[in-house]
């Protein structure tokens, strides 16, 4: 499928699943053709914010990535005990504040009475610069309302799938739909958003991207993407991910490839830009910006 009629389907697909307009008059078939998701470019995708200048999802590093002047905030999020979704890549607080135990364990005043700044440092441990400050962990709302105008890369993290409806039900109070991508490792899990979700975008998660990687050229022939994107590691269980094969197969699918894992290595995101990355998922988003900005003709 071609880029261009990847768009007038994505259009369809927001129209079908009830998304209203755009909030300006336009369509969401038109809005979908200028989204910056599917625009032939690099994306600057700031992995937890910019993680290397402030806590990683933080407001303060979202707002630090911005300042850098990134395409795309990628985030993680987490339901707590009382139903709040709330922003944490891990299952614990225990190495980004002051406090210890599971996110799912505890409620959103206790996570928000800690300091989300406390073990930032960017010199091994001689200074904590944030420490102190007030920085909290934010609440997804929050990150809506803070940054509406931003285009995001959400990932849905556990393997809980109920957490899906609550996550859907802000994408459509917020008129997310275009501006967010969802991600998850887990199947079950993406597979419940898009139950409830029709229309929103979502990359594949891990065992459909395995399963695109082993397409052979009879398998394509059937084969239709359950989602729009592919968030993948440049190689994987020592396997090269992110070979010219691998590049050309997405592109005949129209399915956009934004890579993790870059190292924050030079040498290695300008061979991702060369093979046909879309974006770079990274913490140094300085580094990111003077790269991609290189290569701009």
């Amino acid at each position: 499928m071609s880029l261009l009629m990847r768009f007038v389907v994505v259009g369809l697909v927001l129209i079908a699943g009830g998304v209203g307009g755009c909030g300006d008059g336009s369509s969401p078939a038109s809005e979908a053709a200028r989204n910056p998701f599917f625009e032939d470019r690099v994306l600057n995708i700031a992995h937890r914010g910019a993680n290397r200048l402030a806590p990683e999802e933080t407001l303060e590093a979202y707002h630090a990535a911005r300042e850098v002047g990134v395409d795309v905030l990628e985030m993680d999020i987490r339901r707590t005990r009382d139903g709040v979704l709330v922003l944490m890549h891990d299952g614990s607080v225990d190495r980004t504040t002051n406090g210890t135990g599971r996110v799912d364990e505890m409620t959103l005043s206790e996570i928000r009475a800690l300091d989300a700044g406390y073990n930032f440092t960017v010199d091994g441990g001689a200074e904590y610069p944030f420490r102190g400050d007030g920085v909290t962990v934010p609440t997804l709302i929050e990150i809506f309302e803070t940054f509406p105008d931003d285009y995001m890369i959400i990932e849905i993290k556990g393997s809980d799938p109920t957490v899906s409806a609550d996550y859907a039900a802000l994408l459509r109070e917020y008129d997310r739909f275009q501006s967010v991508i969802t991600a998850a490792f887990d199947e079950s899990v993406l597979a419940a958003f898009r139950d409830v979700a029709p229309g929103a975008l979502t990359s594949l998660a891990q065992n459909e991207v395995i399963a695109f990687f082993g397409l052979n050229a009879e398998g394509e022939a059937s084969y239709t993407p359950p989602g729009e994107f592919l968030h993948v590691p440049p190689d994987f269980q020592g396997i090269e991910v992110m070979t010219p094969d691998f590049v050309a197969k997405a592109n005949r699918f129209g399915l956009p490839i934004h890579v993790f894992g870059t190292g924050n290595d030079e040498d290695v995101m300008q061979a991702l830009i060369d093979v046909g990355a879309r974006g770079l998922m990274v913490d140094d988003v300085e580094l990111a910006r003077d790269v991609i900005g290189a290569n701009k003709g």
